[in-house]
């Protein structure tokens, strides 16, 4: 009971703000309710920069262009793993994540 009294006092000062926006702000809002715009929800790789639709294909594409090893193209499933996987069974060093943005 006092979980929905919470509940309902946050909705009514939710719904007296939303009140005072004009239609051009309540657009601009990025959380409405604890959701995002749909547009920050989509995930992206951090290494080129790219969005996807959903985490899965996300991970197959860092797989195959990240975390690919040059010398058997291996696939592993993260840079450090890709890392240790180079010093260790090549001898080499890895100096930066295959096909990153240059930062």
């Amino acid at each position: 009971t006092i979980f929905f009294q919470n509940a309902f006092a946050r909705l009514r000062k939710f719904a007296t703000a939303v009140r005072l926006l004009s239609v051009e702000e309540f657009a601009q809002v990025s959380l409405v309710m604890g959701k995002k715009k749909k547009k920050s929800q989509k995930p992206f790789c951090w290494y080129c920069d790219r969005e996807f639709e959903d985490e899965k294909v996300l991970v197959q594409h860092q797989k195959a262009k990240h975390f690919k090893c040059h010398v058997c193209q291996k696939k592993l499933s993260s840079a450090s793993g890709l890392s240790i996987h180079v010093v260790q069974v090549h001898k080499e060093p890895m100096t930066k994540v295959p096909n990153a943005k240059e930062s």
